[in-house]
């Protein structure tokens, strides 16, 4: 479509959501302006480290945790691609990568 991915006057910008394949193959070829990550490393990795010490010790969060979100842009995009690729595994990563 000729469209620049820019916030600008040449046609679109485009934005999306998740740390995919898709979306960060669409970041690092110049498609997608940007994309987020919800932080599923610390939505999986927290929630059990607070349970274990609820278990041992009896601490309680005393406020909301943070997990993301985290922007995806040009400047980051090949460091996430190589870490969604470890955990994809390089063979689901490429199948779903749709660039």
């Amino acid at each position: 479509m000729k469209l620049d991915p820019n916030v600008d006057d040449k046609g679109v910008t485009v934005l999306t959501v998740d740390e995919g394949p898709v979306s960060i193959e669409g970041v690092r070829a110049g498609h997608v302006l940007a994309t987020n990550s919800q932080g599923f490393w610390l939505q999986g990795y927290a929630p059990m480290e607070w349970l274990y010490w609820n278990k041992e010790f009896g601490y309680a969060p005393q406020s909301n945790i943070l997990t993301g979100p985290v922007i995806i842009n040009k400047d980051n995009a090949d460091k996430w691609a190589e870490l969604v690729r470890g955990v994809f595994g390089d063979k689901a990563y490429d199948e779903q990568n749709t660039w």
